[in-house]
């Protein structure tokens, strides 16, 4: 079988949601959760290479493919693109 042209071994490409503070939401209730935000951006600076866990949605986990000469291969996204922070 002759060499790909292309080959993808393991994509992964996660999401991490991130909620916005609630307007009816008091000023300790927004301090904990900017709190918890900058402890969880503390430990992905501190364990670089471990994706974060909390409020993750993963949009494609360990896909592999080979695309050959000659081929077409196309991937789309229903929403179109977005933004990510993992």
């Amino acid at each position: 079988m002759p060499q790909p042209a292309i080959r993808i071994d393991n994509l992964s490409k996660c999401v991490q949601l991130v909620g916005r503070p609630l307007a009816n939401a008091n000023l300790t209730e927004n301090l904990r959760r900017a709190g918890r935000r900058a402890w969880n951006k503390v430990k992905a600076i501190l364990s670089p290479g471990s994706a974060p866990t909390d409020n993750v949605y993963w949009a494609v986990k360990d896909v592999s493919s080979d695309v050959h000469r000659a081929k077409s291969w196309a991937s789309s996204a229903a929403m179109g693109p977005a933004k990510a922070r993992c």
